[in-house]
C-alpha cells in the first residue's frame, strides 16, 4: 500500500488492532517512514506527514467517532519521517519573505484538521526556511537573516522595543 494511504488510515488502523504495539506490522511500518529511499519514492509532502502525526497523536477521527491509542514507535517514525521528508521539497531559486504574524486569528483551528493555523504556518515556515538556507548554504553567495519580535528579543534583549515578543517573526533570505 502507498505511503500517503497508509498516512490516511493509520488511525482507522490503529483502531481496528491491525496495528498493535509491538508487532511485526508495527515494526515494519516504522521501517518504511523511517526509510529515506521510501519517502523519496513516495514524494511525500512534509507537511502531509506533519497533520498526519497530528491527527494521529490525537486519537480520534475527524468526526469523533474513530478512536484508537497512539502507539510511541509510530509517533517516532513519524517525527522522523517528517524531517528526512524535506528532502522531497523541490527548492525555488527566488528571492521570498516568509513572515509570520502571530496575531489572534491564529489561535483558531485549520478547517479540515485538527491543528491550529499557527502551528501550520510555523511548520511550512520550518520546511521553506531549511530548504532555502540548505540551497545557500551550497553556494559561494551569503545568507542574511533579519529578526524582529521573538528572535531579536531572545539574540539582544537589551536592545528590544518590540513591546509583544510573540508579536510577529521575519526572515528574509
Amino acid at each position: 500500500m502507498p505511503l500517503q494511504s497508509v498516512l490516511k488510515i493509520l488511525g482507522k488502523m490503529t483502531s481496528n488492532k491491525v496495528l498493535e504495539p509491538g508487532s511485526s506490522d508495527t515494526q515494519a511500518l516504522c521501517d518504511r517512514f523511517q526509510s529515506q529511499t521510501a519517502l523519496t519514492k513516495a514524494k511525500i509532502h512534509p507537511f502531509h506527514i506533519f497533520l498526519s502525526s497530528e491527527n494521529y497523536k490525537r486519537d480520534q477521527g475527524h468526526q469523533g467517532k474513530t478512536k484508537w491509542e497512539p502507539d510511541s514507535s509510530i509517533l517516532k517514525a513519524m517525527d522522523s519521517a517528517f524531517y528526512k521528508s524535506f528532502m522531497n521539497v523541490e527548492p525555488v531559486a527566488k528571492r521570498f519573505v516568509v513572515a509570520v504574524d502571530v496575531s489572534t486569528s491564529l489561535s483558531s483551528v485549520v478547517p479540515g484538521t485538527s491543528i491550529s493555523t499557527a502551528v501550520a504556518a510555523a511548520a511550512i515556515a520550518m520546511v521553506t526556511l531549511y530548504k532555502k538556507i540548505q540551497r545557500r548554504c551550497e553556494s559561494p553567495r551569503p545568507t542574511y537573516v533579519r529578526a524582529s519580535g521573538p528572535l531579536k528579543a531572545a539574540a539582544h534583549p537589551e536592545k528590544s522595543r518590540v513591546p509583544n515578543p510573540e508579536a510577529r517573526f521575519q526572515c528574509v533570505l
